[in-house]
C-alpha cells in the first residue's frame, strides 16, 4: 500500500544584495510543502545549513546541483516526494498551539482569611 502522506517540496533562494561587491549572494531558502489539495507548508532554512540535503536527497550530484541552482538564485524542486519526518529534518516545525486560557473567574476585591487563627 503506497504512503498517502509525502509531501512534494520546492525551494525558493532569497537573495541579499551586497553593496560592498557586485551581485548579490543567498541569505537564506524558502520551502513550501505541499500535499495534493493541503495547504502549503512554509519555513527558512539559513544558507549555510543547507548540507542536510545531503542526508535526505538520495544523489550527492544532485544536491550538489541544486544547491548551486539555489545560489544562482534560481528556484528549484526537490526531487520525488518527503515524509512529514523528512520535512522536519529540513527545518520543517509544527506548529505550537497554545493551550486554550481557563475562562477568567471573577476577583474578590478583599482578601480574605482562610484561618482566622493564623496572622
Amino acid at each position: 500500500m503506497p504512503d498517502t502522506n509525502r509531501f512534494q517540496v520546492l525551494a525558493r533562494p532569497k537573495m541579499v544584495h551586497h553593496r560592498a561587491t557586485v551581485g548579490s549572494g543567498l541569505d537564506y531558502v524558502e520551502f513550501f510543502a505541499s500535499h495534493e489539495a493541503e495547504d502549503l507548508r512554509i519555513w527558512r532554512m539559513a544558507a549555510h545549513d543547507l548540507v542536510i540535503l545531503f542526508d535526505i536527497v538520495e544523489s550527492s550530484e544532485l544536491v550538489a546541483d541544486l544547491i548551486c541552482e539555489l545560489h544562482e538564485g534560481t528556484s528549484v524542486p526537490l526531487p520525488g516526494d518527503y515524509s512529514a519526518a523528512q520535512l522536519v529534518l529540513l527545518g520543517y516545525r509544527v506548529p505550537v498551539r497554545k493551550p486554550p486560557r481557563p475562562a477568567s473567574l471573577p476577583r474578590e476585591t478583599h482578601s480574605v482569611k482562610l484561618c482566622p487563627h493564623v496572622p
